[in-house]
């Protein structure tokens, strides 16, 4: 071991490795409300930050030939994609149970970390075999990373798709959701499609030309390292960042289209709203005017949807603007900024505010 050998890549990266553990150890430890989700991000950090570590040996002088290092099972990127994916499922499913059906997720790693363990007992029993051996030993290796970019890439288009069905949801049935949107979620995996490209490209060009190389791996790695740095930093100082508020999907869309006799409900939907103006209270919920109007929620997300052609938080926000608009050029509001008068309408976030007026 030499650590003179390290270069500032190999530094950054062994850095994002303690870090990305440390930060896994404090996130176990969190009291989170939804707990199956933080123990999957702590999982998938932590499966990085071992893939680091094992990259790191190579500066370190331990990886080159065929060491003890290089058979030690902390490369695990299938472990990594699988944590992320349950990690989602369990953020935008907060209800579900970790179930067998669950764990088959992990299948995959389990040949990648058995064929580790596998060839570690080679090493030790039978050396001589794994020289024998060696172009099957670097094909099993190219399968398991081929089979690693399809598998990361399908994860990442599936853990897309959840998110916005999720935030499709919200809009349901919330008419603010900048506490509980996901989009720090969108900005995490958009960096993970970068860190997918760094490692596909890479991987598919050592399969064509049969020219391994370890330097084409390093912008992955380091961005690996970045990656860990941010949602460490991210956590630390932005306490609801894991936080993701439960609810509960109580829509459900039985018909496509309603009869007549629900035009006088909707009659009494636009009564209230103008009558009562419900939509001034910034927490205003689906749930909530639907027990005004003593309908279900579903059949009021459905009137919403046929006679408005909106979802309940374009719906709301529609008669806050238009309160807003009614309130700029009275005098009463004019010691207001824009950002207050907007508050007086009924929208609790400037992102919600500028959302909302840009749209209409």
């Amino acid at each position: 071991m030499n650590i003179t050998n390290l270069n500032i890549f190999d530094l950054i990266i062994l850095l994002g490795a303690i870090q990305g553990i440390f930060f896994s150890i404090f996130l176990l430890n969190q009291k989170a409300e939804n707990k199956l989700a933080t123990r999957f991000l702590a999982f998938f950090i932590l499966g990085f930050a071992f893939n680091s570590i094992f990259n790191s040996l190579e500066g370190l002088g331990l990886r080159n030939g065929l060491t003890f290092w290089e058979f030690v099972p902390l490369y695990c990127s299938l472990f990594i994609t699988a944590s992320f994916y349950l990690f989602v499922d369990f953020t935008v499913n907060p209800e579900q149970k970790f179930t067998t059906k669950k764990a088959l997720w992990y299948v995959p790693f389990g040949f990648q970390f058995g064929m580790q363990i596998f060839m570690l007992f080679v090493f030790f029993t039978n050396k001589s075999s794994i020289y024998e051996n060696l172009s099957l030993m670097v094909n099993a290796y190219n399968v398991i990373d081929l089979f690693g970019v399809i598998f990361g890439l399908g994860v990442l288009i599936s853990a897309i798709l959840k998110i916005n069905k999720y935030e499709h949801d919200l809009r349901k049935n919330y008419s603010e959701i900048n506490e509980i949107s996901l989009s720090w979620l969108k900005k995490l995996i958009f960096g993970l499609f970068g860190v997918w490209l760094l490692f596909a490209v890479p991987t598919i060009y050592e399969q064509v030309t049969d020219k391994p190389s370890i330097e084409i791996f390093y912008p992955m790695w380091i961005a690996t390292s970045i990656l860990i740095y941010w949602v460490g930093y991210s956590a630390y100082f932005r306490k609801d960042f894991f936080n993701v508020k439960m609810f509960h999907r109580e829509v459900k869309e039985e018909v496509k289209t309603l009869s007549d006799k629900t035009a006088p409900y909707y009659q009494s939907l636009l009564q209230l709203m103008e009558t009562e103006k419900p939509y001034l209270n910034p927490d205003l919920n689906l749930q909530m005017l639907a027990d005004s109007l003593q309908l279900s929620s579903g059949y009021l997300s459905q009137i919403i949807n046929q006679y408005e052609e909106k979802n309940f938080f374009d719906f709301v926000n529609g008669y806050r603007v238009e309160a807003v608009k009614k309130m700029l050029p009275d005098e009463a509001f004019s010691h207001l900024s824009l950002l207050g008068i907007a508050f007086e309408g009924g929208f609790k976030s400037k992102s919600t505010f500028n959302l909302a007026f840009k749209k209409l």
